[in-house]
């Protein structure tokens, strides 16, 4: 009979005799008294009795006795073909939950007061019997659609139930992950860039890398010396992973080195390179972003968490679904995604999950689990969206971010779970709109103008405001030699230093332009970069290769001139040979049938 009860639960009833053959005989005088002070004592009698008082215009009648949310409920149960209401769903969208009061609910004394007129029309775990919902989409409206509330001017300070809460920083991301997907394939490219040789997650020495050559550094990290742990920067964590994500970088050692693809993105346009790698990301399997929750134990463990595609999916439906330009509370964006029927699950066991202890701060406990999605959600948009460019971000440290985590056992002495709990509000810029689809096209934006900097004939950079931003300063530490703590010098070496590093001379004059009120550059200046320009693009880097040294000359050019070999080598001086590295097995195979082997 438990079994029985169980199925008809799952799969729902098909007429409302069944639905009411399905209650008990309490249960049933309960609602029957609703049409009437004394129903009948049978159960046969009482189903027969409801169902008859349910005929007719008996439905439209019992329809409006429901208060709003009721008729909220019915609507959706109506007009959702999917399965029973989903009570998550609908509570994320309306605010509240209707009650259809069941006998297990109830205390003794209550169960003889008539119950809820919507007990009539849901039963079970939220099922609309099918006989009973073909009726009642003849009168019942369809439900409306979740709205996603917005915010033009973005608060000066964080959302609070405190007094005070903490103020906001915001930076616009879009201009520094045009820059800095460049010069990360770039680093990678030079080979700067190391990672776990199994994990491929950034380590220390790789962070410190790639930190100095962001364009705004990173969100939370200082300079270099500050950062003791590569797993306490966004940017530089995010970006290798990023790289081997959307195939363009792939692990050699304990370094990453760039695939064809990612030798070929050195060159493409960077918001081209950034939609590939945003779209290649949503399906990859490479790391769960979760694990960044590093005080969450357990994650480990097979068949804990859910499947990470399909957590990024949710997220990205949503997203396409949001405008752009407007300021979106993390909470409400979460609340947003669980109301349109696309929140998602974290983890799938969440009894092996605790905080600081596996007994008592277990996140199996009802309610201690609630907020796993939410941590989620803001590590996916803050660290993979922001810094791909997607979304600009306002945020606190740490310290003061969310703290839906502080009634879990073990969790009152911790200062924060992971570093991106800070995140309040982000806001899909025009970089976002066009990756996610929202545009259809996008447009490199120019720098501000700012008139920080003043350029001089004799090629020298100078402050002229009383303090100039760091990402300035990191910016002209590339491109320039730093003569003093407010001087600069522009030298043709140093801007061919840069342009191999990944950035463009074009990005180079613009920047230096806007921060000299958009006023055009000395002449001097001007044809420095004109020279530099034409030195540009004349030497080629065609991969990397092997070089075999000869005994004599005369072996040399019999390799050479073999040919099953003279398209896999080029002759350098008079004994070396020169072999492209995805030539070289080639190579040795067809030196093998000349009757030689190379050692």
């Amino acid at each position: 009979m438990a079994i029985s009860r169980l199925l008809t639960e799952a799969v729902g009833f098909q007429t409302l005799r069944e639905a009411l053959e399905y209650l008990s005989v309490d249960d049933l005088k309960r609602r029957a008294r609703l049409f009437e002070s004394k129903p009948p004592k049978r159960k046969a009698e009482l189903v027969e009795h409801v169902a008859r008082q349910l005929g007719g215009d008996g439905l439209l009648r019992l329809w409006g006795q429901l208060g709003d949310l009721a008729q909220k409920a019915v609507s959706e149960a109506v007009h959702d073909s999917d399965g029973p209401l989903d009570t998550n769903r609908f509570e994320a969208k309306y605010g509240a939950l209707p009650n259809w009061h069941t006998s297990r609910s109830l205390n003794y004394r209550d169960r003889k007061t008539p119950p809820e007129p919507l007990s009539m029309l849901i039963f079970g775990e939220g099922w609309v019997p099918d006989d009973l919902e073909e009726r009642l989409t003849e009168f019942v409206p369809m439900p409306s659609k979740s709205a996603l509330a917005t915010v033009t001017d973005l608060p000066s300070h964080a959302p609070s139930s405190e007094a005070s809460s903490a103020e906001l920083s915001c930076e616009e991301t879009a201009m520094a992950a045009l820059h800095d997907v460049r010069a990360v394939l770039a680093l990678v490219d030079e080979g700067k860039v190391k990672v776990g040789a199994k994990t491929g997650q950034v380590s220390l020495a790789g962070a410190k890398a790639i930190l100095p050559f962001l364009r705004n550094g990173d969100f939370l990290a200082g300079d270099m010396d500050a950062v003791a742990d590569a797993k306490t920067t966004i940017r530089p964590f995010a970006w290798p992973l990023l790289l081997q994500a959307g195939r363009l970088a792939e692990i050699a050692g304990s370094k990453l080195r760039l695939t064809k693809a990612g030798k070929k993105a050195l060159t493409s346009e960077p918001h081209e390179v950034i939609q590939l790698l945003w779209n290649r990301w949503l399906k990859s399997t490479l790391f769960d972003e979760f694990r960044r929750v590093s005080e969450v134990k357990g994650q480990t463990k097979v068949g804990v968490l859910s499947a990470v595609a399909d957590r990024r999916t949710s997220i990205s439906i949503g997203l396409e679904a949001a405008s752009a330009g407007e300021w979106i509370e993390v909470d409400e964006f979460n609340r947003h995604l669980v109301a349109t029927g696309n929140g998602f699950v974290v983890a799938r066991k969440p009894w092996s999950l605790y905080i600081s202890d596996a007994r008592y701060g277990s996140l199996g406990y009802e309610g201690y689990s609630h907020w796993l999605p939410k941590w989620y959600l803001m590590i996916v948009l803050w660290e993979y969206a922001g810094t791909l460019g997607l979304v600009d971000v306002a945020y606190t440290d740490p310290e003061d971010g969310h703290s839906d985590y502080r009634s879990n056992w073990g969790a009152d002495w911790q200062d924060f779970l992971c570093i991106h709990e800070g995140l309040f509000y982000f806001r899909i810029n025009d970089l976002g709109a066009w990756v996610l689809g929202l545009s259809s096209e996008f447009t490199v934006p120019a720098y501000e103008a700012q008139p920080v900097l003043r350029v001089l004939p004799n090629h020298e950079v100078t402050v002229t405001a009383r303090v100039l931003a760091p990402a300035d300063g990191l910016f002209l530490d590339r491109v320039a030699r730093r003569k003093g703590d407010r001087v600069w010098s522009l030298e043709l070496p140093i801007l061919l230093q840069a342009v191999e590093e990944g950035l463009l001379l074009t990005d180079i004059e613009s920047f230096l332009k806007a921060k000299c009120d958009g006023s055009s550059l000395p002449d001097t200046v001007a044809d420095l970069f004109c020279e530099a320009n034409r030195r540009v693009g004349r030497i080629v880097s065609r991969g990397s290769a092997r070089i075999y040294a000869c005994e004599d000359p005369a072996l040399a050019k019999l390799v050479c001139g073999d040919t099953r070999l003279s398209s896999l080598c080029h002759l350098a001086g008079d004994r070396l040979l020169v072999v492209p590295s995805d030539s070289d097995q080639r190579f040795r195979e067809a030196l093998r049938r000349l009757g030689y082997v190379a050692s």
